[in-house]
């Protein structure tokens, strides 16, 4: 459950980033033509100001919770490669378990799922065929 509200935070603050970004510049460009050059500069700027606070607390939480959702599928990644490492398939065995153990908990402050995510990343080696 903590898994989906994750991916679900993440897709609704790139949303508001893209559509904080996308949205004003798209209005301004449907009526460039109606008005004169120093009234455009002027709702330009005013609305840079006015979005400058929820951009500064939208960029940095978009970037968090990208970074959590990065590393967990490069930890998964990473597992799913280190199978045909020494240690055969329990990178793979380890990550799936923590993260299937851990979903009714908060498994990215655990000490266990970081442990896990290490030992898969060091394991991510093609070995012998």
């Amino acid at each position: 459950m903590k898994l989906k509200l994750l991916q679900f935070s993440t897709n609704v603050l790139f949303a508001l980033v893209m559509v904080v970004f996308w949205g004003t510049w798209f209005a301004l460009s449907q009526s460039i033509t109606g008005f004169s050059p120093q009234a455009f500069l002027e709702i330009g700027q005013t609305a840079i100001r006015n979005l400058a606070v929820p951009m500064r607390f939208l960029m940095p939480l978009s970037r968090l919770s990208a970074a959590f959702m990065l590393m967990l599928l490069l930890g998964v990644w990473a597992a799913w490669r280190g199978r045909r490492g020494p240690a055969g398939m329990l990178p793979l065995a380890l990550v799936a378990s923590g993260l299937g153990a851990n979903m009714s908990g908060n498994f990215l402050a655990g000490p266990l799922i970081w442990f896990e995510f290490a030992y898969a990343f060091a394991s991510d080696r093609e070995g012998p065929q």
